[in-house]
C-alpha cells in the first residue's frame, strides 16, 4: 500500500478477531472514481479486492448523493454496480453486523443448543470444537450478543443517512 500512487497515508487502528482496520488516506487526484467519492463527500466504510474488482461500502449523507455519486460515474464511463441502499442512523454499526468468527461462533452455538433453555451445550464445549480457548468463545458471544441487541433496539425512525455497497470493476 506504501508503495502506491494512489494511497497519500495509512495508519492501522485496531484488530478485532480476524480483522484489521486501517485508516487510510487517498490521493483523490489520481483516480476517478475517488474524485467521484469526494465531490458527493462519500465516506468509504470497508474496501477490498478480489480478483479485478473492489467492493466497497460507503455512507452518503443523503439519497441524493447516492444518486449523484451514480450519476457522476456514469457520466465518466467509470462500471459501478449498486448491490444495496440501507438507511441507517449516523451512529448506528455500518460494516457487516458480525464478524467471520462471531458468525461462526453464533451459529454453532444455536445450533448446539448453547442458548437453549436449559443449555444443552457449553462454552467449554463450543471452544474445543472451534479450536480456541473458552474465553475466546465467551467474548465472541458477549460481542454479537452486544452488535445484535444494538441493531434490534435501533429507532427505525430516526434513519436519516444512505450507505451502498458499491461494485467497481
Amino acid at each position: 500500500m506504501q508503495r502506491h500512487s494512489i494511497t497519500e497515508s495509512f495508519q492501522f487502528l485496531q484488530r478485532e478477531d480476524d480483522e484489521l482496520l486501517y485508516r487510510v488516506d487517498w490521493q483523490p487526484e489520481t483516480d476517478p472514481f475517488l474524485r467521484c467519492l469526494g465531490v458527493v463527500n462519500a465516506a468509504v466504510l470497508q474496501a477490498r479486492g478480489a480478483a479485478n474488482r473492489w467492493y466497497f461500502q460507503l455512507r452518503f449523507d443523503t439519497q441524493d448523493d447516492v444518486s449523484r455519486f451514480q450519476r457522476r460515474c456514469s457520466e465518466r464511463d467509470i462500471p459501478i454496480a449498486i448491490e444495496q441502499v440501507l438507511s441507517g442512523s449516523a451512529g448506528e454499526h455500518t460494516g457487516p453486523l458480525l464478524t467471520p468468527t462471531q458468525r461462526q461462533t453464533v451459529a454453532l452455538a444455536l445450533e448446539w443448543g448453547y442458548f437453549d433453555v436449559p443449555r444443552r451445550t457449553t462454552v467449554v464445549e463450543l471452544a474445543k470444537e472451534l479450536d480456541v480457548s473458552d474465553q475466546a468463545v465467551s467474548a465472541r458471544l458477549r460481542r454479537a450478543t452486544k452488535r445484535l441487541s444494538q441493531q434490534a433496539l435501533s429507532d427505525a425512525a430516526d434513519r436519516n443517512t444512505s450507505q451502498s455497497q458499491i461494485n467497481r470493476s
